[in-house]
Parts: C-alpha cells; structure tokens; sequence
C-alpha cells in the first residue's frame, strides 16, 4: 500500500488487497450513497466527473477506475476536488498537494499484477480532457443476469473500458471494476461486448486513425 496522508482533510491510499487493486480517498463527507460523483483536476486542468463506489467506513470512497486514476496520481500535483452539495449545503472543496509517486505507486501495481502502462493507446491521450468518452453505440452490448449472482444479489455494476476503431469494431475491453465483486458480473459485461460494435466516427489524429479511441461506459444489472 502506498499512502499519502495529512494531519487534515481527505488522505488518498493505493493498496493491493487479496488481489484487488483499489484507490482510495478517506476523510471526505459521509455519504451512504451506492456510488458517488466526485469532480476532480489536477492544476488548472477542468474538473471532470469521476465515480467512486460508496463502502460502509464513512468518509471512505474507491475508485471505480483505479488503474487511470492511480497512473494520474503518480504524476503528482495539486489536485482539486469537489464534492457534490447536499440539500440545503454547499459543494465542498478540496485541494491536495499530491507528491509525484512514480515508484511507489508502481511497486503497488506490480504487486497486484497491474501493468505499469495501459498501452492501449499510446501517448497523451490519457490525459487529455475529453478522453475517454462515452459510447455511441451501432448494436448495443445485452447482458444477462449471472447465474452464480441470482441467489446472492439483486443488482449488479460493472465500469469497463475499451477501444473503439474508426469503422466501429469494439477490442480490448476490460473490467475496470464490479460490485458486488465475485458473482460474475464481470464476465457477464465482458461476455456482451464481444458482439458490440460502436458507432463509426472520423478520426481526430493519426493516434485515433491507428489505435483507435478510449471507450469508459457502465453496466447496470437489475434481477427482476
């Protein structure tokens, strides 16, 4: 686990734990919400929202995309977030001073065999403020409600990432979290997507025509 704390406000930890890599925030507002919508920035960089699974210790949230969120935070810098208003209050904020942890970050997902690189797509993309985007699809992606889960969960939600190519073939996708975790959800998204095509699109840059765009969208599983 890597962890960078303060005698106040939130504290942000990466950790491997029983094979699951997770970036965490504690010390922020409580809230018993399933999932949480947290804007986030790095500098002057326009705050973006980012969703965070809920967890049972109060002021505690998980990214539901630790693997981009932790390659961002190794770069370090101050990083601005905002926490959505309740009813009758105000939208908190909070700037960190997050110190560059290239190695020990790395150390983290070497541990929990994460690769240190998403070379899915090369370069800055990455980073830049309108990647990844939301799908557009030309045949959508239909679940089914996993076999293994029906006595254990009524709901289910996966967040994944893909590549969408110019002329709308859909590869590389992964799990970039589930929960409830181990009952199949996972497999059930990925299961999908495999006959999935997105809508085509024109190129942006000679990166898009070649390795194609960054797809992050969600599954939502309900037993009826």
């Amino acid at each position: 686990m890597a962890v960078l704390a303060y005698d106040s406000g939130p504290a942000v930890a990466v950790r491997c734990v029983a094979g699951r890599f997770e970036v965490i925030l504690t010390g922020l507002p409580e809230s018993d919400e399933q999932t949480v919508t947290l804007e986030l920035g790095f500098g002057d960089e326009e705050l973006r929202d980012t969703t965070w699974w809920g967890s049972e210790v109060p002021g505690l949230l998980a990214s539901t995309r630790p693997g981009l969120t932790a390659r961002r935070f190794r770069q370090g810098g101050d990083l601005n977030i905002v926490v959505p208003a309740k009813e009758g209050e105000a939208r908190r904020r909070f700037v960190m001073d997050i110190v560059p942890s290239v190695s020990a970050i790395n150390a983290v997902l070497t541990e929990c065999d994460q690769p240190i690189e998403d070379t899915r797509i090369p370069g800055d993309q990455w980073v830049l403020p309108d990647y990844p985007v939301a799908p557009s699809w030309q045949r959508r992606p239909t679940p089914t409600f996993p076999d293994r889960a029906v006595n254990n969960s009524s709901w289910g939600l996966v967040f994944l990432s893909c590549i969408a190519m110019p002329d709308g073939a859909v590869r590389q996708c992964q799990v970039d979290s589930e929960g409830p975790p181990n009952l199949g959800f996972g497999e059930a998204a990925l299961a999908s997507v495999r006959t999935a095509r997105s809508s085509p699109y024109t190129p942006a840059n000679s990166l898009e025509a070649e390795h194609g765009r960054l797809l992050e969208f969600t599954m939502s599983f309900r037993l009826q």
